[in-house]
């Protein structure tokens, strides 16, 4: 008995030791197709870090080939997370730091009039409606379309800064569906910044029914009003307006050079000597980002080279901005710096990772479908 019971314990050490190296982890896969499964199955469990880790190992049994359509379930699911209220400011001296430094001076348009309260949990909560806001619009370009319509109330909340920059979040998806509700944003809102906000949507949506308005917003002497007036109406013809740009562009007003950039984007073109490369290098975040867009949505190749020799830089601040913008050229030279940041630990990274992606998957779905 005890001789069988050794062969046997020397026959299962035998097997153990031979298969061994054979073994896998649960975590772990041998194929494209095991891994993909892997990657689907960690976004499913919201587990974004996993996801991309498997992504990485799915793409080593893939050729290193990009996998667009895995890339935009991970980012639309990263930004189901912020909009769902999953962000971690840490400490409160953390938290204001940031919102000092990103929402304060980015100029989304959000404003700084809150910054320093006492009530740290209230201002906390206003970020998160930001937040909220702003990845809806990813959520909404994802196919998620009722998205828009779960932050329509913020058009109505007592901060002026969340109506403002919802405002701006609504009249981003350029849907006729909206345009009552920021009909009476700038019908009624007290807050003229606001109005303005709402009035650059509906100009660019519905000119000729508010062509008029935005005339008069161009003649005032609200610098902003002009801005923002002015994109809907060079956007329709009226070149004379582009003077404006330039003057926002060369301000030291960091929201209008903000609101110019965008003007630009939105018109897609660029003013020989007032878009300097050396916007690439501000301190401001989204001066950076907008930059970038505009650079890589031109794309000239003086452009992209400008955009990846900023990518190879080791000393650059933020090399997202350049990732961005080379990915709106349809270069994916940055593309792995961009989808590992949607494992970010900093929600304002994720967000603008995953607006990257998801944009970037509509536009080569799109082409693909056109060319069928």
């Amino acid at each position: 008995m005890q001789k069988t019971l050794n062969k046997f314990v020397i026959l299962l050490m035998t097997v153990v030791i031979l298969t061994s190296g054979c073994v896998k982890s649960p975590d772990s896969c041998n194929s494209n197709v095991t891994c993909k499964q892997k990657v689907i199955y960690y976004i499913k469990n919201k587990d974004i870090k996993s996801a991309i880790t498997f992504y990485e190992i799915y793409k080593e049994y893939n050729h290193s080939q990009e996998d667009f359509f895995l890339l935009n379930k991970i980012a639309t699911e990263t930004s189901k997370a912020i909009f769902e209220g999953d962000i971690d400011f840490g400490k409160k001296i953390d938290f204001l730091y940031f919102a000092d430094s990103f929402y304060s001076k980015s100029g989304i348009p959000f404003v700084s009039e809150r910054i320093g309260v006492k009530d740290i949990v209230q201002e906390i909560e206003y970020r998160k409606m930001l937040a909220k806001a702003l990845t809806a619009v990813n959520l909404y370009n994802a196919g998620q379309k009722n998205s828009i319509d779960d932050i329509l109330p913020l058009l109505e909340n007592e901060e002026a800064s969340i109506r403002g920059s919802t405002a701006v979040c609504v009249g981003a998806v350029e849907n006729n569906v909206y345009l009552n509700a920021l009909d009476k944003v700038y019908k009624t809102d007290k807050k003229d910044f606001v109005r303005y906000y709402a009035l650059r949507a509906l100009g660019y949506q519905a000119y000729d029914k508010y062509k008029e308005e935005l005339l008069k917003a161009v003649e005032s002497e609200d610098p902003l009003a002009q801005t923002l007036a002015a994109g809907p109406l060079i956007k329709n013809g009226e070149d004379q307006y582009i003077d404006i740009i330039k003057q926002a562009l060369m301000s030291n007003d960091e929201i209008l050079i903000l609101r110019a950039i965008e003007a630009l984007i939105k018109n897609n073109m660029t003013l020989e000597g007032t878009i300097i490369i050396s916007y690439l290098d501000s301190d401001n975040f989204l001066r950076r980002y907008l930059t970038a867009t505009l650079l890589g949505k031109i794309a000239k190749p003086e452009y992209v080279k400008v955009l990846k020799n900023k990518l190879n830089d080791p000393s650059y601040k933020c090399k997202l901005s350049v990732a961005s913008g080379l990915l709106e050229s349809d270069n994916t030279s940055g593309l792995k710096y961009i989808y590992s940041t949607l494992a970010s630990e900093s929600h304002d990274q994720r967000i603008f990772a995953s607006k990257a992606i998801i944009e970037h998957y509509n536009r080569i779905t799109k082409s693909t479908s056109e060319k069928r």
